[in-house]
Formats: C-alpha cells, structure tokens, sequence
C-alpha cells in the first residue's frame, strides 16, 4: 500500500467518524440468512469482474484490446468511447460486448498515488442527489459529495456514448461496472440510466468493493430503481474488505440491497438478503483488511493488477 494511499485513508477515516451525522436516522439491517451463490451465477460475474479490471488500464491499451489478462479474457469487444483523466476525473468506457449483446459501462476506481484521484474518496460530507440527472429523486436523499462530483464530470459524454451505441446496434441491454470508486460511479450510473432510459433498455449494475454512498433515503431509491428476480444491482464484497464498512452505518449511511459476499474463512460466496446484512460485510468488525480490498473476485483480481 502507498504512503499517500495510507494517508488519506487515515484522513477519510478521521473525517468520517468525526463529521456530524447528517445523514438522517440509522438505515435498517438484515438479519436473513444468506443463500449460496450457484456456479453459473459467479461464472456470469467474472466477465464483469474483467471489464471492471480493464477501466484501470491504459485506455489506448483497452480500446485496441491488448492490455492483457483482462482484455483477453472478455473477446468480441468493441470500445466505442472513452474519457477521464484517471486524475480528478476517472476514466470510463463504452463498449459492445458481441458475446452478451449488451452496452458495458465501466468506471475506473481510485488512483492510490494520484492526489486529485484520492480527493474524490475524501470529499465525504453529503450532498443532495442531483434532480436533472436524478429526476425520481427527493429532496431526502443525500449522497456522498466527491463521488457524485466525479460522476457528474464524466455523465455527459456517458450518455451520449450510450444512446449512440444502443442505436447503432439495435440492442435493448447495459451493464455497468466498476471497483471501489469506480463501484460507486457505476451505481450512480446505473441508477441514473435506469430512470432516464426508456423502460425497454435494461440496465444492469455490477460491482466491486463498493464503500457506502448515500442515507437510507438513497439506498431506498436504488432498491426501487434496480429491483427484480433477476436482480440488476449485484455489489460484490470481498472477505474482510475494509471500504465496504466506510463510511460508517453509524453516521447514517446505508448499503442498497443487492450484496454478493466471499466468506472470509472458506471463500464461499453467498447472496446477502435485504440492506445491511450483518452476515455479510456489514457483520465484520475490526480489524478489517486493506488487502482484501483488491479482490480476487470471480477469479479476478481488481486494481490495475491485470494491465500490462
């Protein structure tokens, strides 16, 4: 781990649990029993896991498919746009995925070493949810305020990029990834494609070591945004993954529904009913593993790892 990445996670964790809980009342918890996950449904997470892997690396490297490991891994992929500086402004990129027929959307996490990358984790008081990018929001949901700034320096150019792309290629299906920052871009982008799409386009959200974002207002907007049998928000916790704890439920922040968990004894990988579930990641307590933050998840380590 980096001396600056060190540090400003020192600094995000002081600034968390002395800022005043502005979040509103403590969300819910969950105390169901979790479910295993099938071999079929982790083998559907591993293409994701990749093309979250792939927002890491060199977007040159990712559009002409020899960033390695994780380019080769997800064939048939076209990269259609791309943006971001991977300083204050993550990279991002639009994609066909011949194989599931389907838009990706994937949002680069944070730059350890990178001090504008870093800014974004630490601009941690809330704000509200932006209502033009938002429209089904209400003046209740508050979310963390440098992710949705992020967010709003790349949506955009997104969603241009989308709308194009799903035009282009008669195609009624998006998927959207990311890790760690990237986790919780890709939820705002999932959220947000979700309300402004028509209802024909599925949106589908896929994501890694995601940190809290948002109150129990906000986390009951995304249950209700992406809800179904076949569930179109799947966050993904890795073991004893320190970020998916922080911010703290205790200052009034709030997991949506939708957590898959990798038990830290046996690797098993199990789905988590309901928000919080405190046999999930929710239910860890100190000390908790920086490391396990990277994964591997579906097989795939996250991080820049993978990028030649």
């Amino acid at each position: 781990m980096h001396l600056l990445s060190l540090l400003s996670l020192a600094l995000w964790l002081s600034s968390v649990y002395s800022a005043p809980t502005l979040l509103g009342l403590i969300g819910p918890f969950s105390t169901q029993a979790t479910t295993p996950e099938s071999a079929s449904a982790l083998d559907a997470l591993t293409p994701l896991a990749n093309f979250a892997e792939q927002a890491y690396c060199s977007i040159d490297q990712v559009t002409s498919r020899s960033c390695g490991a994780p380019c080769d891994a997800t064939p048939g992929v076209t990269v259609l746009a791309s943006g971001g500086d991977g300083d204050e402004t993550p990279q991002w990129y639009v994609a066909h995925d011949a194989t599931s027929q389907s838009i990706i959307v994937a949002h680069q996490g944070t730059h350890p070493t990178n001090l504008l990358s870093v800014l974004n984790d630490l601009e941690v008081l809330p704000s509200p949810l932006n209502h033009t990018l938002f429209p089904q929001t209400s003046i209740a949901v508050l979310v963390h305020t440098g992710f949705q700034l992020a967010f709003e320096r790349s949506i955009d150019a997104i969603d241009h990029a989308v709308i194009s792309a799903l035009q282009q290629y008669s195609l009624s299906s998006v998927q959207v990834t990311g890790h760690s920052l990237g986790a919780a871009l890709g939820v705002l982008n999932g959220v947000h494609l979700a309300q402004v799409l028509p209802p024909s386009i599925s949106v589908r959200t896929t994501v890694f070591g995601l940190p809290r974002m948002g109150n129990p207002a906000w986390a009951t907007m995304v249950d209700a945004t992406l809800s179904g049998p076949n569930p179109p928000l799947i966050h993904m916790s890795n073991k004893l993954d320190l970020f998916p704890n922080i911010p703290p439920q205790l200052l009034g922040w709030q997991h949506p529904q939708g957590e898959v968990y990798i038990e830290p004894e046996s690797g098993d990988v199990v789905a988590c009913a309901g928000e919080e579930n405190i046999n999930c990641a929710s239910g860890n307590l100190l000390p908790l593993v920086i490391a396990d933050h990277a994964g591997p998840y579906a097989g795939v380590l996250l991080g820049g790892h993978g990028c030649t």
